[in-house]
């Protein structure tokens, strides 16, 4: 079963000292499936007219956000040092 959501991800990025926010409001799609969560949602970036899709499977342990489109299709692996 698959839910519609709103998500808020909030992106941080300190270079020097200086600390940059950017902050991104949308819609998405959520699903569980064999042990994992997912979270499914589009963005249009500032760099190009491309969409990008991007995909957020996590568990108790471990975060992976793969993006397909525009410059990468590289999926970004977070794990947690305990339990989240």
């Amino acid at each position: 079963m698959t839910k519609d959501i709103v998500i808020t991800i909030i992106g941080r990025q300190t270079i020097e000292q200086e600390t940059n926010q950017t902050e991104v409001v949308t819609e998405a799609v959520y699903y569980y499936k064999n042990g994992h969560h997912y979270v499914m949602y589009d963005e249009l970036p500032d760099s190009g007219p491309h969409i990008v899709h991007n995909r957020l499977k996590f568990d108790d342990h471990t975060l992976e956000m793969s993006k397909k489109g525009g410059r990468t299709d590289r999926p970004l692996i977070f794990r947690a040092r305990s339990p989240l």
